[in-house]
């Protein structure tokens, strides 16, 4: 089921199919969104009207009755631009697939295809050390027929450069050598990844300089290459990260528990509201000394309970004349709420690194996700992270996301939330079909 910003969990349901031979699947509701374009008269802040095009569905054009926005459950959205959900779909079918042997040197390329062999593809492998590409190799699989599976090693560079700070993977991707018809040749039909294990592929970060701080009763700021971080002690917050005396974070950092749920998630958006996680307030509960680690680095640690602001009433959500609003319930009240430690590292160059721990307490409740909350300034153009990309992942939607260093316009960053873009989007050539890269959770 899609609704929203879905398609978790379908490769545990394709495992279940391909395992044995009394279940089948893979029929995806819905796999393409049911908008119409529809010409509008929009009152703009002149004063004056324009036509404007939209995407209409549920009553946009008078229908009674209507189905609303349960048309528009698609990977696809109606303009023909695509969900994140649309590559984990593409992956979890690919008629090929690789994993790593029992070993971890060798490769098993399994082709899952019925009638044809996997010489219709050319076969390469690409190894990446710290997320960049460092050698491709073309691969020689031989005569690997419908429903077998070949072993290949590892490229050799791959196994030689596995080694304490590097994070090692070796990417495989099955292109077409002809189109065929519906796909150009050099279509890229399938994709596998194997990450080379490596306990220690996490290096420290080189130090360079000194930091140094200063601490009140009020903040504990640290100066750093330029850099000026300041903690709020009362809150345990990092409040302000100033680089060259210019601001890089307009509110202070917290913890974020909400989202907006899906017409599927009336009751648990209920139970989110009341429970305060759209906004919460933050009191330290313990906040360490600063200590000076063996290389030279800044460091301490925080303990941070996290509470829902105020119970929150959400009623009629996804319907007209629906509300959120505070039932004004002591914030005391509010349960479950959160605690988190966090252990910070100031490094000389300014470099600072957040190690941290969320635990709720109180009512067992579904999560809508969990994390910490930044607001950052617009001019911040591009966002870089080492992870699982490129396009927006989560822990059950994340088979076809890779890991490696990605980047992307900040623009990009996100999944528009709830389909607002759905009624606000005029037709253009110029929307990309396959431009999805997005944050990696």
């Amino acid at each position: 089921h899609n609704m929203m910003n879905a398609m978790g969990n379908l490769k545990d349901y394709q495992d279940a199919f391909e395992a044995g031979d009394v279940a089948i699947g893979g029929c995806i509701w819905d796999w393409v969104d049911q908008g119409l374009y529809k010409s509008v008269k929009c009152k703009m802040e002149n004063g004056k009207s324009e036509d404007r095009l939209i995407i209409a569905y549920g009553g946009d054009f008078g229908d009674k009755p209507n189905d609303g926005q349960f048309v528009m459950n698609g990977c696809i959205l109606s303009d023909r631009s695509l969900e994140p959900g649309y590559w984990e779909i593409k992956h979890v079918f690919q008629p090929v697939a690789v994993t790593a042997s029992a070993s971890g040197r060798s490769a098993i390329i399994r082709n899952k295809q019925h009638f044809k062999g996997l010489d219709i593809f050319d076969a390469r492998a690409t190894v990446l050390v710290n997320g960049r590409a460092v050698a491709t190799e073309n691969l020689d699989l031989g005569k690997v027929g419908p429903q077998k599976e070949t072993k290949i090693s590892l490229p050799k560079s791959a196994l030689e450069m596995n080694t304490p700070g590097n994070s090692v993977s070796v990417r495989y991707e099955f292109a077409l050598k002809e189109g065929d018809g519906t796909r150009e040749k050099g279509y890229v039909v399938a994709d596998d990844q194997i990450d080379l294990p490596n306990k220690n592929r996490f290096a420290r970060l080189d130090v360079n300089g000194k930091s140094a701080f200063s601490d009140d009763g009020k903040r504990r700021v640290f100066t750093a290459g330029g850099v000026n971080l300041s903690f709020d002690k009362a809150t345990g917050a990092l409040a302000s990260y100033r680089v060259d005396g210019m601001e890089r974070l307009l509110r202070p950092m917290t913890l974020d528990a909400f989202r907006a749920p899906s017409s599927n998630e009336v009751g648990p958006g209920q139970k989110w509201a009341a429970s305060g996680w759209r906004e919460f307030e933050a009191k330290v509960l313990s906040f360490s000394d600063v200590e000076t680690e063996a290389d030279g680095v800044l460091a301490f640690t925080a303990e941070i309970e996290y509470r829902g602001k105020t119970d929150e009433d959400l009623w009629g959500y996804g319907f007209p004349g629906g509300y959120i609003k505070a039932r004004g319930k002591p914030k005391a009240a509010v349960s479950p709420y959160f605690t988190a430690v966090q252990r910070w590292r100031i490094l000389g160059d300014g470099t600072a690194t957040c190690r941290s721990e969320i635990r709720p307490v109180g009512i067992r409740r579904e999560l809508p996700r969990i994390g910490y909350h930044w607001t950052l300034p617009l001019d911040f153009a591009k966002v870089e992270w080492f992870g699982r990309g490129p396009f927006e992942n989560y822990r059950d939607r994340m088979s076809g996301a890779f890991r490696g260093l990605w980047e992307t316009d900040l623009a990009k960053f996100a999944m528009p939330s709830a389909r607002l873009r759905q009624n606000r989007t005029t037709p253009s050539s110029s929307i990309p079909l396959v431009d999805w890269l997005s944050m990696s959770r």
